[in-house]
């Protein structure tokens, strides 16, 4: 930490790739041959899953905090540019990270999370489950499992299925849930000896996990995971401290966007978010129209909020429904600093792979300095008013945002207000698999401060989805747990489809 103290987040990722990429694996592997070593793995879990995204948090908060006028100032622009895309974002960062080098104490007040202090959280019949990889021979690389309950005198280590084994099965998508005795077998199988007496399931995932549902895998008994037992999905066992928000007071809603909104019209409404804004968006050339010639309408998502906003207003939760051509990216970005509890965005979202930004648009995998830690985050985002025009490669006036929010820009929002996001669109929660955690709308939504997201792995339906949020929102406007709203919402979808 001393010696990254003062670098950007490009600097940051690359020393924290040449300095930790394996740290993990590492001691991973000891642990596997030699079981005195697992509170070390443990340890290292809990410290390197999602660092750099927790250090930019620990950044961001030890700005806020201080008394320094001339930080704060210089970061607040520097945010505004990120929110834009700007390329003044790259010169303003350096300023930041000059000034906040000059605060020695920010380093000294870093404090991490250990297996001991996770244990003391869970209780008789929890257990905590940390994936992991560990090369274990020098060339084949497995995923594991570090496993603790209470009591025990140090973590458990179980090896897994291979990272081969576990590429393959992401690669089938839905399909891999065909074959639920393998899938199971190969990773919840291998821990089974362990399940005794537990009954609530903490587990944060890792590579290839991050994007497998490997909560509804079904048992030799024919029973879901999530049925037999209660199963919770964080970015680390280190975040069980974070307390369930009791009651939502706000929400904003966004649905039946127009992404066909005239530029004239964008240019209008963008004049009402313009006062005190800095930057407007850097255009990114996506792909002409040859990874997708355009972005039809969703009358659904229209009905979908109209329906959500009734069922908040029976429950006295002032609410805010921002649709068709308001629904623009300025209207979005609007919310930084102002976020609410709540916040539903139904719209179409994307994610353009390595592969197809090959295809269509090189420039897409350009990377400065070796960043690999932000472009993956321009490949992704969400459509809003207006966003027809820039995706089909069509000139955007100047002094107006391109309708095309990228994770890049959420990235630069403050959304720490927002204790729940809905992300109601097909394959929100697609990105780039990366030590660090996944990059894609998520990694933008957690870097803007959002606490937690409900997203998708692939295309959904509409009908399915009306049920599903209806459900869910009536019973968490009626003081359900999110967690138990959305299981009791799931139990509803399945009663009706397949």
């Amino acid at each position: 930490l001393s010696q990254s103290h003062g670098m950007t987040k490009i600097q940051r990722t690359d020393f924290w790739r040449k300095m930790d990429s394996n740290s993990l694996e590492i001691f991973s592997k000891f642990a596997l041959d030699n079981e005195s070593f697992t509170d070390l793995a443990y340890n290292a879990a809990l410290i390197q899953k999602g660092f750099l995204l927790k250090y930019d948090g620990l950044i961001s908060d030890n700005i806020s905090n201080s008394n320094d006028a001339e930080l704060i100032q210089t970061y607040n622009a520097f945010k505004q540019a990120e929110s834009a895309g700007s390329n003044e974002k790259y010169s303003l960062e350096e300023n930041v990270m000059y000034l906040y080098s000059k605060h020695p104490e920010f380093v000294r007040n870093v404090s991490f999370t250990n297996w001991n202090d996770v244990q003391k959280i869970l209780v008789k019949g929890d257990m905590a489950v940390e994936f992991v990889k560990c090369c274990s021979d020098g060339k084949t690389v497995n995923y594991a499992a570090l496993l603790l309950q209470p009591g025990w005198v140090r973590p458990v280590i179980v090896r897994l299925a291979s990272e081969q084994d576990m590429d393959a099965l992401l690669a089938k998508g839905a399909r891999a849930y065909l074959d639920n005795e393998r899938f199971y077998s190969i990773i919840w199988g291998q821990i089974e000896p362990y399940f005794a007496g537990v009954k609530r399931i903490y587990f944060s995932p890792y590579g290839a996990i991050s994007q497998l549902n490997i909560e509804v895998l079904q048992n030799g008994k024919g029973k879901p995971m999530n049925k037999e037992y209660d199963m919770y999905r964080v970015s680390s066992t280190a975040d069980l401290y974070k307390g369930e928000m009791k009651s939502y007071a706000t929400a904003t809603l966004f649905g039946g966007l127009n992404y066909d909104l005239d530029t004239i019209s964008m240019r209008s409404i963008s004049r009402g978010y313009s006062e005190g804004q800095w930057f407007t968006s850097t255009p990114v050339e996506f792909n002409n129209g040859l990874i997708r010639k355009g972005w039809n309408y969703l009358p659904g998502t229209k009905k979908e909020v109209e329906q959500i906003s009734g069922i908040l207003d029976k429950e006295s939760i002032k609410n805010v429904t921002i649709m068709a051509d308001s629904g623009t990216e300025e209207s979005f970005k609007a919310l930084s600093g102002n976020s609410t509890s709540i916040l539903h965005i139904a719209t179409h979202g994307f994610y353009i792979s390595e592969k197809q930004a090959e295809r269509s648009n090189p420039s897409l995998l350009k990377k400065v300095d070796g960043d690999s830690h932000i472009y993956p985050l321009r490949r992704c985002g969400l459509m809003m008013s207006g966003g027809q025009h820039a995706w089909l490669g069509e000139d955007i006036p100047e002094g107006i945002d391109d309708g095309i929010l990228t994770a890049e820009e959420i990235a630069g929002l403050n959304l720490s207000g927002t204790d729940l996001l809905v992300l109601s669109a097909c394959q929100t929660g697609l990105g780039e698999i990366g030590g660090d955690g996944v990059y894609g709308l998520q990694r933008g939504f957690k870097l803007a401060g959002v606490n937690t997201i409900i997203m998708s792995l692939w295309e959904v339906s509409d009908a399915a989805t009306e049920v599903l949020m209806t459900k869910f929102y009536s019973l968490l406007a009626k003081g359900k747990s999110k967690r138990d709203a959305f299981d009791a919402a799931v139990e509803a979808v399945k009663k009706e489809y397949e």
